[in-house]
């Protein structure tokens, strides 16, 4: 693998010619890729894959002018930009992810962006296409800006080569804009969310250590136990495997059966709670429209439900909430881009694929343990704006404190939310400052 070299692009970077450093790296990294038939480009979200995918298809479309060429987005927003991108192009048909069930054997060459959807081998058709058929392509290219351990095992199994990838020093997240600032800011649990938090944090780490005792992987163990209850009555390979494993940990564990899976159960309940209490924190809620309401930065915020943005959308001047319950979605999102209104409230819809220079404040309150949700996001904001060259982008993860819990009046435990606990190993090589509600808000006003 050959990496793109991190002081060219620093270079090119600290002179803010944005037009300069798409060149380069897009120049660069195509010409690297086009060389081997099954090859991934990794860099950065913004650095412009839309004009790569368009530059690939114009050279292979040119020098095989009846070949057919596959271009499969992971959005709906992304299939209308390729195919408008695309139509001039008669060979060229353009999939949503899902939707890819043509007869590949007809294709010369597949080209996916945000190609980690494709290799994350446990959601999606497409991958399983891929994994049955990827020796019916003659020559394959995938986009992405990151991928996991896994996908990368997934995609060596296939045969892609990485051929492109913007080097990142440690601690160090490399984007077109370099004044950026990530923040973690951490607010408390009310005294009612933190007796409730805590109960279930003692059912399951309890019930963890019980399946410890005789497991070395106890939380493996208590997933399988928890498959529906039904597999059990149901006669196919999975419910023999969790019949198994039911009966192994009774035996060890001398109790019945059905204890077991109670226990099981017990656990997922309490594992469920914990999510619920720090992805519906009232704190976070009241943060985020302390944050909004104080000035008319262009924002997006990422929250936790459909009902949290609505909520939140009738508290706060100049918003909308964006997401699949919204009938006039398309109205919305032209609006904010033309600035009639500021503050866009959505879900996980966009994710990726959604490029609006703008926006200079992202407010990530609820997350995954996916480390690219969190690069993607912080694509939303980190964008360069040729009108605006000294934009600062501000891209800003809510968690819940650690507190102290009181089990008896000579114990005391200091328990670590969740959503702290995947924060702080998900921005650990980040250049993250931690910061509470009122210094981030002082550090707004003194903008």
């Amino acid at each position: 693998m050959e990496t793109y070299e991190l002081e060219n692009f620093i270079k090119l970077r600290d002179k803010l010619d944005e037009t300069a450093m798409r060149n380069e790296i897009q120049t660069y990294g195509l010409n690297k890729c086009i060389k081997e038939n099954y090859s991934l480009f990794l860099g950065f979200t913004g650095f412009g894959k839309s004009y790569c995918i368009k530059q690939l298809v114009h050279r292979f479309t040119t020098k095989f002018p009846n070949d057919v060429v596959h271009v499969v987005a992971v959005s709906e927003n992304l299939y209308e930009e390729f195919t408008e991108l695309l139509s001039e192009y008669v060979n060229v048909e353009v999939f949503i992810i899902n939707t890819y069930v043509k007869d590949i054997r007809t294709c010369k060459l597949l080209i996916f962006d945000e190609c980690h959807k494709g290799l994350n081998k446990k959601s999606t058709n497409f991958s399983r296409v891929l994994d049955r058929n990827f020796n019916e392509f003659e020559r394959a290219i995938g986009f992405t800006a990151e991928l996991n351990e896994e996908q990368i095992k997934f995609a060596d199994k296939l045969g892609f080569k990485v051929q492109f990838k913007i080097t990142k020093e440690e601690g160090q997240l490399l984007g077109l804009l370099p004044n950026h600032g990530i923040y973690n800011l951490g607010v408390s649990l009310n005294e009612l969310e933190k007796v409730k938090y805590a109960e279930s944090y003692l059912i399951f780490t309890n019930i963890m250590r019980e399946f410890q005792t005789v497991s070395k992987n106890p939380f493996g163990v208590l997933m399988a136990c928890c498959q529906k209850l039904n597999s059990f009555y149901k006669v196919n390979e999975t419910s023999y495997l969790v019949a198994e494993i039911v009966a192994m940990m009774s035996f060890r564990l001398n109790i019945s059966t059905d204890e077991v899976r109670e226990r099981a159960f017990q656990w997922k309940a309490a594992m469920t709670t914990m999510s619920t209490v720090t992805r519906n924190a009232e704190n976070k809620v009241k943060a985020v429209i302390k944050i909004l309401n104080l000035n008319d930065d262009i924002t997006i915020a990422f929250l936790g439900s459909q009902k949290q943005a609505n909520e939140i959308k009738t508290k706060v001047k100049s918003s909308k909430a964006y997401h699949a319950s919204v009938k006039n979605a398309d109205e919305v999102l032209e609006d904010f881009e033309a600035g009639k209104f500021s503050k866009l409230l959505t879900v996980k819809k966009l994710d990726l694929g959604y490029d609006n220079k703008n926006i200079n404040q992202a407010l990530n309150v609820v997350f995954t343990n996916d480390m690219i949700q969190i690069v993607q996001r912080i694509g939303r904001v980190i964008r360069f704006n040729k009108d605006n060259p000294n934009k600062f982008a501000r891209f800003v993860n809510f968690y819940c404190y650690p507190f102290e819990f009181e089990i008896s009046s000579e114990e005391v435990i200091v328990i670590n939310p969740s959503d702290f606990t995947k924060l702080r190993k998900l921005t650990k090589n980040m250049p993250v400052k931690y910061v509470k509600l009122d210094e981030y808000l002082d550090e707004l006003r003194n903008k």
